[in-house]
């Protein structure tokens, strides 16, 4: 639902010229946000009551618990992003290596933030792309990969702005889907599953089609 919330005001910026103004107050935000929680260790005001954090079936029980920090999926990806944010202030520049992240958060991760998951039976990772990159190749492997990410979205509104009316709603509708991806590996590793995987390249590469196919269009138009 969250993703699909950012889709719709997503709409309305490529609609609007304004996506990447959007896209850059976002990024701004984050920044913010991360400074501000790490701040005086801010983010320890938030920990979970360990006995309180469970699983809610109930769809709004789980809203409210996940507003609340008492839903245990939630409160274990916080779990896990504090391991990781910690792990990324030990090494910066080079990062841990791919597929390093479970064999060596747990001396990182702060016990106040503890659920009854958090044995991690499963071996999953940390939840979150962006921070499984950092991770993994410290914060040039992050800049890299904000740069791509940043630029498929500006050619994406660059496609739609320049492209005919008929090209222009498959190429809002593939940018959306994008975007999409793009907030919900903000809270899962599931751009390495082989199904989201392929379509997140498969639509970075429609959009960089689109673009050419808008390109050419208004090339003939000028000529």
């Amino acid at each position: 639902w969250l993703s699909l919330a950012a889709a719709l005001i997503c709409y309305f910026l490529i609609r609007w010229h304004m996506l990447m103004p959007g896209v850059a107050a976002a990024i701004v935000l984050t920044i913010a946000f991360v400074v501000y929680m790490l701040h005086d260790n801010t983010y320890l005001q938030y920990a979970p009551d360990f006995k309180k954090t469970i699983y809610h079936d109930n769809f709004s029980d789980h809203l409210e618990s996940t507003a609340t920090l008492e839903d245990v999926s939630s409160a274990e990806r916080i779990y896990r992003w504090i391991a990781g944010v910690k792990m990324i202030e030990a090494k910066p520049v080079i990062g841990f290596g791919p597929s390093q992240f479970h064999d060596n958060y747990q001396p990182y991760a702060v016990n106040k933030f503890t659920t009854y998951i958090s044995r991690n039976e499963e071996k999953s990772t940390i939840h979150n792309y962006y921070l499984q990159v950092t991770v993994e190749q410290g914060f040039p492997g992050l800049f890299i990969w904000v740069v791509f990410l940043v630029t498929v979205l500006a050619t994406g509104q660059r496609a739609y702005t320049r492209g005919t009316p008929e090209q222009r709603p498959l190429t809002l509708v593939v940018t959306l889907s994008f975007i999409t991806i793009l907030i919900n590996i903000a809270l899962s590793d599931l751009i390495e599953a082989d199904k989201i995987g392929t379509m997140f390249f498969l639509f970075a590469a429609v959009i960089i089609n689109r673009d050419l196919l808008a390109k050419g269009t208004l090339t003939k138009a000028e000529d």
